[in-house]
């Protein structure tokens, strides 16, 4: 997060498409309320006001050690699902993605 502005809402938006390409919903990532008094309350309202009346999936940290980070997507249903078979989480080399 670039600043530490109670007030303050950052957020990454990432596009989700199905296999034929089509866009089928967002993935994203807001940041804010760092320093709030009560940041879990003003993550809420950051969360309502950017779902609004869509349907969408919250995600928040388990134990909220980070009330200030939430998750949200809108087409949980419509991933692409494979089986899970042990696979893990490949850590990205940071060249690769410039």
């Amino acid at each position: 997060m670039s600043g530490k502005n109670p007030k303050q809402v950052e957020i990454s938006e990432n596009p989700i498409y199905d296999k034929a390409g089509n866009r089928i919903g967002t993935f994203a990532v807001l940041i804010g309320g760092i320093g709030h008094p009560n940041p879990k309350d003003f993550m809420d309202d950051a969360v309502s006001k950017y779902t609004g009346n869509c349907l969408h999936n919250q995600f928040i940290e388990s134990h909220l050690d980070m009330p200030w980070v939430r998750i949200v997507i809108d087409c949980i249903n419509e991933l692409n699902y494979k089986e899970f078979n042990d696979q893990r989480l490949e850590k990205n080399d940071e060249n690769e993605r410039n």
